[in-house]
Order: C-alpha cells, then sequence, then structure tokens
C-alpha cells in the first residue's frame, strides 16, 4: 500500500533535496578532512540500500 501510493518516492525526493540543503551549507567551511567526511556522509545517507 505504501509504495502504491508513491510516499516511499516522495520521501527520496525529499532526501535528496535535504542533502542538497544541507551540501550547499558546508560550502562556506574551508575545505578539511571533517568537511569531506560530511560531504560523504550525507551521499552514503542517500544512497544506502536499507
Amino acid at each position: 500500500m505504501i509504495q502504491e501510493s508513491g510516499a516511499v518516492e516522495k520521501a527520496r525526493v525529499d532526501a535528496r533535496s535535504f542533502g542538497s540543503l544541507a551540501k550547499k551549507a558546508l560550502d562556506e567551511l574551508p575545505d578539511t578532512e571533517a568537511k569531506g567526511n560530511l560531504l560523504r556522509l550525507v551521499d552514503y545517507v542517500l544512497t544506502r540500500d536499507v
């Protein structure tokens, strides 16, 4: 029922949008290992298979 409702795809779209916002917020930080880790974390969360 949930799959058929489109809720899963909507959640994915929302997650990608929030991920983009998170990455954009990191733009102001200096290029450090920590920043790279945060950027990779966003990518991981958005691409992981649950």
